[in-house]
């Protein structure tokens, strides 16, 4: 294979090194299913992993396997199926969601929430609030033959409460149901979200529905710039901003304070919304499908930086909140930096290549990490150095991390890991053990280990 020749960091420190394995490969006869949907490393260093037939559980080093979970009340078994979420909320306890069920467990017996829901809804959306209280946002599609002509779906929300005794059911207030266009989300609620007075923000499709403790407001166009609520966040200073389909809403406190296009955040879809650390705010927003740009609020006014024009084109691919971290953006064709008025592009003056760019991280020195079609670099968002590339001109990247001993994980389409540290690179293969397929994601725990996820697979590298 092409890529298994590299010319690693053209640096005088770094060194190719002989690998020793230090993997561990777990394949899915010893998991509950062929195919991992979701992944939880838990506070207490365990890994959980979701299947589409059950629940495996690392831990103590060994495998914990769940395809029925027995409630300890009523003793009933019942099967886990698809997980589709898991949580861990702020006393440790794991929430598990599978398609139409919920189970909690609290590190020593499971308990089976399923009857304490409405059937055949599955959750959203899992708060731990300041009251101690655990918010479930649900929903449930199905199909409306009615007219006779076609059918569209149904998306159905409702919103329960535990109070530690019981379950409080809301869906007469802050419930609802929408038809979903072929094509469009499927979704009713878009976010949850507890305010630093202890109010509940709930954003949906039909608009914001707000508990205040003792009563419910229901907020809709009358109020909102559009119905259709897509992100909720607090600022710093106590400002609730809510984006919507059609603009940007302001609470501070008191009184709503409504941005739309004329106001100067474009005519397309805000649908991220994020505070930096210096208190702007920032909104992404996209077309129909596509990525289209930022716009920033920063000294009372907003300001619009178009893609293919003050960006790279394509899509985001570094996560909001790591750009509000480390001021800068990857996407596909690109990396930009912002210097607190405007963007720079690096490129290759910069020390910088690439056509199709995969990945970024910042480390706990500020520097960027950047993966490419071109190699894998490093830098301070403008002068940048490699790291390595590959021999044959570019590879294709599927996975990267940076954790916290200051290592660099890479995995290539080509079944092989990365792993760069101290300027030095150590490369494994299906040889070493590790499956000759590609990885989805690399996972930290809380024991310092690190997992490669695979779709069938995981694979362990203790230390």
């Amino acid at each position: 294979m092409i890529y298994r020749i590299l010319i690693l960091l053209l640096s005088i420190t770094s060194q190719l090194l002989s690998a020793q394995s230090a993997w561990k490969t777990f394949a899915s006869e010893e998991l509950t299913s062929q195919v991992i949907t979701v992944t939880l490393a838990d506070r207490s260093g365990n890994l959980w992993l979701g299947t589409t037939d059950g629940l495996s559980v690392y831990n103590n080093g060994k495998w914990v396997l769940v395809d029925r979970i027995q409630d300890i009340e009523s003793k009933t078994s019942e099967k886990v199926g698809y997980i589709v979420r898991m949580w861990e909320d702020i006393s440790g306890n794991i929430w598990l969601a599978s398609r139409g069920k919920f189970f909690n467990f609290n590190g020593k017996f499971w308990v089976n929430y399923n009857k304490s829901l409405l059937p055949d809804y599955t959750v959203r959306f899992l708060l731990h609030d300041s009251r101690d209280d655990i918010w479930l946002c649900s929903e449930y599609e199905k199909s409306d033959k009615s007219d006779n002509i076609r059918s569209l779906p149904v998306v159905k929300g409702a919103v329960t409460r535990f109070n530690g005794l019981a379950w409080i059911n809301y869906e007469l207030e802050a419930g609802g149901s929408h038809y979903v266009q072929h094509g469009d989300a499927t979704e009713f609620y878009t976010g949850l979200l507890e305010d630093s007075r202890g109010y509940i923000w709930i954003g949906s499709v039909q608009g914001l529905r707000i508990f205040t403790g003792t009563q419910w407001l229901v907020l809709g166009v009358e109020t909102l710039p559009d119905e259709y609520v897509t992100h909720i966040i607090e600022a710093g200073n106590g400002d609730i901003w809510v984006s919507t389909t059609g603009g940007i809403g302001r609470f501070d406190g008191t009184a709503w304070e409504i941005f739309k296009p004329k106001d100067g955040i474009g005519r397309n879809v805000i649908r991220q919304i994020r505070e930096d650390e210096d208190g702007r705010i920032w909104a992404s927003i996209t077309g129909s499908v596509a990525f289209q740009g930022l716009v920033c609020y920063d000294g009372g006014k907003w300001t619009q930086f178009i893609s293919g024009k003050e960006l790279p084109t394509g899509n985001i691919l570094s996560s909001f909140d790591d750009f509000c971290r480390s001021d800068m953006i990857l996407t596909r064709s690109g990396a930009a930096i912002f210097d607190g008025r405007g963007w720079y592009i690096p490129g290759p003056q910069d020390g910088l290549a690439g056509d199709h760019f995969y990945s970024m991280a910042a480390d706990a020195n500020g520097k960027v990490w950047i993966s490419s079609d071109k190699g894998l670099f490093i830098g301070d968002g403008k002068n940048f150095s490699p790291v390595c590339v590959p021999a044959s001109g570019e590879w294709e990247i599927t996975a990267m991390l940076h954790d916290s001993r200051s290592r660099t994980w890479l995995a290539t389409a080509d079944h092989e890991i990365f792993l760069e540290k101290d300027g030095q690179i150590l490369q494994y293969y299906a040889s070493d053990g590790i499956p000759d397929e590609d990885v989805r994601q690399f996972v930290e725990d809380e024991s310092g280990r690190i997992w490669a996820i695979y779709r069938k697979a995981v694979a362990l590298y203790e230390f």
